[in-house]
Parts: C-alpha cells; sequence; structure tokens
C-alpha cells in the first residue's frame, strides 16, 4: 500500500512538472507585453479539486455542498492535517516556480465554517492546540500557509473578505 502511494505521488508530481511547463509560456507573454501575471492557489475554500487528488486533505463538507454557491466552495482543505500543509508547500513551490512576479495570492475568502465547525475530529484537534473559535483555527491555517509563501520571497495578498488577514498581507477586492 506504502509503494502504490508514492507511485500516485510521483505520477501527480511528474503530471505538474508537465502543467508547469505548459503553464511557463502563459506566463512568458504577460510578461514581454509588461503585464503582471499574479497566481492565486486558493485556500482552505474552493478546493475541489484538490480533493479529487488527495481526499486526505480535506474535510469533505458534504451538507454544505447542496447550498453553496459553487461545486468548487466545498470542501476545505484540513487544517489539522499535516499532509495538507506538506501538499499545500508542493503546490506552492511549482507555482512559485513558474510564476516570477514578488505577489502571491493565496484565496482566503468564502470559507464555509459549518464546514469545519461540523467536523467533530477537526474541532477536538483545535480543542487540543488552544483554538477555541473557527476564527481562531482559520487563523492558524492562514498563519501557516503565508509562512510557506514568504519563505520563497513572495508578498502575499488575500481576498478583503479573508476571515482573518494575516499581518503583514495585502487584501485586494471592491
Amino acid at each position: 500500500e506504502t509503494r502504490e502511494r508514492d507511485l500516485q505521488r510521483e505520477t501527480r508530481e511528474r503530471d505538474l512538472q508537465i502543467k508547469r511547463l505548459e503553464r511557463a509560456s502563459t506566463v512568458l507573454h504577460p510578461c514581454a507585453a509588461q503585464v503582471r501575471a499574479i497566481p492565486e492557489i486558493d485556500v482552505p475554500a474552493h478546493t475541489l479539486s484538490w480533493a479529487r487528488a488527495y481526499p486526505d486533505i480535506v474535510v469533505p463538507c458534504a451538507f454544505v455542498a447542496a447550498g453553496a454557491a459553487s461545486a468548487t466552495d466545498s470542501p476545505a482543505l484540513d487544517p489539522s492535517s499535516e499532509t495538507t500543509y506538506y501538499v499545500v508547500e508542493r503546490v506552492v513551490n511549482a507555482t512559485v516556480a513558474v510564476f516570477p512576479d514578488a505577489w502571491f495570492h493565496i484565496g482566503g475568502d468564502e470559507v464555509r465554517s459549518q464546514c469545519w465547525d461540523g467536523d467533530a475530529a477537526l474541532m477536538a484537534w483545535a480543542k487540543t492546540k488552544g483554538l477555541t473559535s473557527i476564527r481562531d483555527l482559520f487563523s492558524h491555517f492562514l498563519a501557516r500557509v503565508v509562512d510557506v509563501v514568504r519563505a520563497r520571497g513572495k508578498r502575499v495578498v488575500v481576498w478583503q473578505d479573508a476571515r482573518v488577514p494575516p499581518r503583514g498581507t495585502t487584501t485586494w477586492g471592491p
């Protein structure tokens, strides 16, 4: 089972490398035209594609999906899973390798609090970490992701409706 999981991970990484090369041309054209191409990896919500590739890094939020504005609103990444941060870091690394801009957008909007609040295991984990509210949990998650992005020399941007914009980030929106 471990070997199979390793092979699946290697296949995903190889596919990501191919996609990175394909996207390089998409990034180089705007740069040549003096237009900025700033990547957005929207977390912790809007992660349906993440759930399909890595189902163990999301909180399913099945009861929320029916009322979501779009299918990608649910599920949300699992802030209690170290695997979540491993995958986020790998995605950030791959994205930074393609996008030369100093800015990096991490989204941070439209997290369904019912998703995390309705997951008993997640909330039990949160209590062990002294995170007593969804706001605390969200802050914990964003701080970890911001650290990953900043460690790569990027300035972090979040949407204006991020629950708790991390200190030193820029917010965008109307």
